[in-house]
């Protein structure tokens, strides 16, 4: 029972945990990354890391997500 509350517990507090999980520049290179991350990119998802870009693959969201990068900017 422990266990299984402990399980609960961590996963409402990852929910609610705002710090950066990745970040990104406007090309898409990977500035830095938590130790999580893959596993939060996984599943429905269309991103992933690789070679230090983050990827969007899906064809039809690939530019509306470039175009997001560029926007949400300083």
């Amino acid at each position: 029972m422990a266990d299984e509350c402990s399980a609960e517990f961590a996963a409402a507090f990852e929910a609610f945990d705002c710090r950066p999980k990745l970040v990104v520049d406007y090309d898409q290179s990977v500035l830095w990354c938590c130790d999580d991350t893959a596993r939060l990119l996984d599943g429905p998802m269309p991103l992933c890391v690789r070679k230090g870009k983050l990827i969007v693959d899906d064809d039809e969201l690939r530019q509306e997500f470039v175009d997001f990068l560029h926007n949400v900017g300083p």
